[in-house]
């Protein structure tokens, strides 16, 4: 089932039984004090804790929107745009690993690395010059990565999880959001030199504005 992923989703039978109840908690009680609603709210809350593990999520398969072909990129810097198409392919191979796997938390953390390196990526193109600021990423750090979660969905696969295989997948699942946090450092640090400019900018601004009188002067009492 390569076009679909399989989500769990919770089901409406509890919310259906929880609106049933408040109507006819309203036909038996009166509804408009204030003292009743909030009896009604308790009660109603309790009916849906105790209808979940009667209800369990389901696991359902949602088709997987095919992602539209990128159009090739040319920087006129064929070293350029070999690292902009090293980055599409590892895009490309972190979706496909989200779409294997099941964990939530994981899934997450894998769509922030998405993210994060569509922003590196599309900032090269943009800023060919800044390539050389992403080559330890992109030659270590996002083939690691990758490398790691493809052993994730390895080994999630197995039918018998047993003590090494469940240390493995926790040390890989804990360490997610640390990997995603990197990525999307790395992103950002991109933007160190626009930040400064734009701050060079705001400070040359404000001091023009002070030697002509058109900025107003803080005054304390």
């Amino acid at each position: 089932m390569k076009d679909k992923k399989v989500k769990k989703v919770r089901s409406a039978v509890p919310i259906y039984i929880v609106a049933g109840f408040w109507l006819l908690y309203g036909l038996c009680f009166p509804l408009y004090t204030g003292k009743q609603i909030l009896l009604a709210a308790i009660l109603s809350a309790a009916v849906y804790c105790i209808c979940l593990p009667f209800f369990p999520k389901k696991e359902v398969a949602a088709p997987v929107p095919k992602p539209r072909p990128e159009k090739p990129v040319s920087t006129g810097n064929p070293e350029v745009d070999e690292v902009i198409r090293r980055g599409r392919e590892a895009i490309a191979k972190l979706q496909s690993l989200n779409d294997d796997i099941k964990d939530e938390y994981v899934s997450l953390e894998i769509s922030r690395m998405e993210k994060a390196c569509r922003t590196i990526f599309d900032t090269i193109a943009e800023k060919p010059d800044r390539a050389d600021d992403i080559r330890k990423f992109l030659n270590y750090y996002l083939p690691t990565s990758i490398k790691l979660l493809e052993s994730y969905r390895k080994l999630s696969m197995q039918e018998v999880v047993g003590e090494n295989i469940r240390v493995t997948l926790d040390s890989i699942k804990n360490n997610m959001d640390m990997v995603a946090n990197a990525f999307e450092k790395q992103a950002d640090n991109l933007f160190a030199d626009e930040a400064l400019d734009i701050t060079t900018d705001i400070d040359v601004l404000e001091t023009m504005m002070r030697t002509e009188g058109l900025k107003k002067e803080d005054r304390t009492l």
